[in-house]
């Protein structure tokens, strides 16, 4: 479907100002939405050592990064993405920014959220997902972090590859996986270890408990049928091997808190970066017929 035939069709379902606002309220944060858009914020979590109780929230804001073609501006969704790391470190350079939350020797988890992709794979819809990678990609140079100390990842090879990523398993060179090869299996898997969430227990994906020191969260901007929204903390149902077990009782009791909070997904979570440059605002979770535009 094209991206114009995309925004009509959400105009009938709900303002996508008035979804921004009401995703935003209990939300951990909202990051890099475009302009024609509308708003940007960035939410960085530092190691638990320093967490303090007030997040910090920062807004960007440029209506040219997506064109009136649906092209990505990189050079302009780039300066959003620096500005928004300079402003909240009050760091100068974007690579002394980077370096308040990760480190060259670090290997760093990129967690994205392919959930309700997979229909649009090949589609101008996906290309926001490796611009925006590519942004964090960049300022990770300047800090001086290799891209084989990197890894992009999300549930299974499939979903990945459908964000428009090559799949990339060797060490050595930057990496994008699945934990799961297919949606049978195979792949790093799932920790050995158990955690415990709520009444029930679930495993990690190897790539967050054993592969990673640190992590970047990097969820879309959608709506959900059960909980509302999914956003940084929900983007961790991708992490573990029973996501289905929390979806019930209205998919957050106890699963979206609890989940984030199993030590082997929070004490490695750095940084979370929103990508709200598309939104999704219908078909979720079952993304058969999902809708996709701007959020402006």
């Amino acid at each position: 479907m094209s991206l114009d035939n995309r925004r009509d069709s959400q105009k009938s379902l709900i303002s996508r100002r008035t979804f921004m606002r009401r995703s935003a309220v209990g939300a951990m944060g909202l990051a890099l939405v475009d302009g024609v858009l509308t708003e940007s914020a960035l939410l960085a979590r530092p190691a638990p050592a320093r967490i303090s109780a007030t997040s910090k929230v920062v807004l960007v804001r440029d209506s040219r990064v997506i064109d009136s073609s649906g092209s990505i501006q990189q050079p302009l969704l780039q300066d959003m993405l620096d500005r928004a790391l300079t402003t909240f470190t009050g760091k100068s350079t974007v690579g002394d920014a980077w370096k308040e939350f990760v480190k060259p020797e670090d290997m760093i988890g990129l967690k994205l959220n392919a959930q309700s992709v997979p229909q649009l794979r090949g589609s101008e819809l996906t290309a926001h997902f490796p611009a925006l990678t590519s942004a964090v990609l960049s300022g990770f140079g300047s800090a001086g972090i290799l891209e084989e100390n990197v890894v992009l990842w999300d549930r299974n090879d499939e979903e990945v590859a459908s964000m428009g990523f090559s799949l990339r398993k060797d060490a050595g060179a930057l990496r994008a996986m699945g934990t799961q090869a297919g949606r049978r299996g195979g792949g790093p898997g799932f920790s050995s270890e158990s955690f415990p969430v709520g009444s029930r227990s679930s495993k990690v994906s190897r790539i967050a408990s054993e592969m990673c020191t640190a992590s970047i969260n990097m969820p879309g901007l959608k709506t959900h049928s059960t909980t509302g929204i999914t956003g940084a903390l929900k983007n961790h149902y991708g992490s573990i091997d029973n996501p289905s077990q929390y979806h019930r009782n209205s998919g957050a009791n106890p699963g979206v808190a609890e989940v984030a909070a199993i030590p082997a997904i929070r004490d490695k979570e750095r940084l979370i970066i929103c990508d709200g440059l598309l939104a999704c605002t219908t078909g979720v979770p079952a993304g058969r017929d999902s809708s996709y535009g701007h959020t402006d």
